[in-house]
């Protein structure tokens, strides 16, 4: 069994004047909870958290709680499955002013499911020893209470990467 927790803060800071208004501060954390089973080959997890960002204009600035499961498995050697699903709900400090003009009343409030699975790989060979191939695929689904925020988006992603 395994508990963890992170915490963190990110100031962010744009340099182009259009996207002024997105600076600001975040602040989140997460408590997971881990469950190890077939000699640690299998790990099942659970976990909340909680972000907030403080923007410089309301419109972009949020509060994030959010919940999720998942789990991963060594399926052969050298090779990690992985899969996590969770759900965050964006509750946006305002609406944008030109949202409220159209006659958007209430604040904007976003509900995001998202799935992901992939793979890791472990390189054992003479001449990649240490390399580690990486795969994943991601589905979201955002339902927003305003329009045009609402999207649907699948990703995929293909890597490789070596740690000295």
């Amino acid at each position: 069994t395994e508990l963890t927790i992170d915490t963190y803060i990110t100031e962010r800071n744009y340099n182009n004047d259009e996207d002024e208004g997105r600076d600001g501060t975040l602040i989140s954390g997460t408590v997971v909870l881990s469950q190890f089973y077939l000699e640690k080959d299998l790990g099942l997890q659970a976990g909340v958290g909680y972000s907030s960002f403080d923007a410089d204009v309301d419109a972009f600035g949020y509060d994030l709680p959010e919940v999720f499961v998942g789990g991963t498995y060594n399926a052969w050697q050298g090779g990690t499955l992985y899969s996590r699903l969770g759900y965050r709900q964006y509750d946006f400090d305002e609406n944008f002013e030109v949202l409220v003009d159209l006659g958007f009343q209430s604040d904007r409030e976003d509900d995001e499911w998202r799935f992901l699975a992939g793979f890791r790989h472990e390189i054992d060979t003479e001449f990649l020893n240490g390399w580690v191939v990486q795969g994943e695929y991601v589905y979201t689904d955002n339902d927003s209470d305003v329009d045009v925020f609402d999207y649907d988006r699948s990703q995929i992603s293909l890597g490789i990467s070596r740690d000295f």
